[in-house]
């Protein structure tokens, strides 16, 4: 029986899941846990800015399409285009 096969693997798989997981437990143990409004007060400050960045973006756009000049429309129209000239009267025989 070789040292690596399926009943090997699968203990050392389940000690490595237990082991993860008692090791998360621990660390959050030792970190605070964030408070529900810290959670919400985080996620209104994110909607808040966004959207003041979006208020920003628009006066922007807005202000710098107003600030263009406005479109000259052509005052008489274009030539036509120029057509080839007549080909040249046929040889008169006699």
């Amino acid at each position: 029986m070789g040292i690596m096969n399926r009943r090997n693997a699968l203990i050392g798989w389940l000690v490595l899941k237990l082991a993860r997981r008692r090791a998360r437990e621990k660390a959050a143990e030792v970190v605070p846990i964030e408070t529900r409004s810290a959670r919400v007060n985080a996620r209104l400050a994110a909607i808040v800015a966004a959207g003041s960045a979006l208020v920003v973006g628009v006066v922007l756009y807005v202000r710098r399409r107003g600030s263009r000049p406005p479109a000259v429309a052509p005052t008489e129209p274009a030539a036509p285009p120029a057509s080839p000239p007549d080909p040249p009267p046929p040889p008169v025989t006699e």
